[in-house]
């Protein structure tokens, strides 16, 4: 880099960059020429795909030599505070999405002994910094869905399918008598709604069935089941019949309070 404190200087024509010079005869003769700046000079320029090649070669150069702890600090302060517009999230996306991913069919790579973490485990530091930065946290409910949604695209790709035949058949003779035509596990698959399965859902007449085996009577499933509900008849609207298994009783759900039918 030349010395700012050089007596030669002229402004780049293009972007008025003041421009420094060891001596007078190359001064001159940039201004005769009406050089730019080397900035400027590489604006509308296209390098070819061997010159390509030949910087990625070169800026592979650091693989394997880390950053000082200087320079961490220095990017990391650079950094803070920043945050991702909508935009730029979703070309991320886009970017990394399907094949384009590094972890794109590789997951047989990073299994077992295969992990970098495989057979080790967190320090208590560790463990209370996690634990600290989740504390209070709640989960917007949008987020909730995608969570939802992910561990159901997880279990199909595992091929684990998990339902109650006994449910089914039940749910069956109850929509023959009452006129109804419920899918279910065994009758098309189970309806996926905003990441949650349903247990019997007729589309037509806009009705789910939900049965409840005996561990639903349980607080924390009651709580659990009352939120799926509501989330539920706000998105579709919709009229809910639930069957009790351990009271062996049919009620018409609604978000605050049930019916009992029969």
């Amino acid at each position: 880099m030349k010395r700012k404190t050089s007596l030669y200087h002229r402004k780049c024509p293009s972007c008025n960059k003041i421009l420094y010079y060891s001596c007078l005869q190359s001064k001159n003769q940039s201004d005769i020429y009406n050089k730019k700046c080397n900035s400027c000079t590489q604006i509308g320029r296209k390098a070819s795909e061997k010159t390509k090649l030949k910087m990625s070669l070169q800026r592979r150069g650091r693989k394997g030599i880390p950053h000082t702890d200087e320079t961490k600090k220095k990017l990391s302060l650079l950094r803070m505070g920043k945050k991702l517009s909508e935009e730029t999230k979703k070309k991320l996306s886009v970017l990394w999405s399907g094949k384009r991913n590094p972890k794109y069919k590789n997951g047989d790579k990073i299994k077992g002994n295969k992990n970098p973490f495989y057979g080790r485990s967190h320090t208590k530091e560790t463990l209370g910094k996690i634990s600290k930065a989740n504390t209070g946290r709640k989960w917007t409910e949008d987020r909730k869905q995608k969570q939802r949604e992910c561990l159901l695209r997880k279990l199909e790709s595992q091929n684990i399918v998990s339902f109650n035949p006994i449910a089914c058949r039940f749910i069956d003779e109850y929509g023959k008598q009452q006129g109804y035509n419920f899918q279910h596990a065994l009758n098309g698959g189970e309806k996926q709604i905003i990441g949650y399965k349903l247990d019997g859902y007729d589309e037509k007449r806009n009705m789910i069935f939900e049965y409840d085996e005996p561990d639903h009577e349980t607080k924390r499933k009651k709580t659990k089941d009352l939120v799926r509900l509501k989330n539920l008849i706000n998105h579709l609207k919709c009229k809910v019949i639930r069957y009790s298994e351990k009271c062996n009783v049919i009620y018409e759900s609604y978000p605050e309070f049930s019916v009992r039918v029969f």
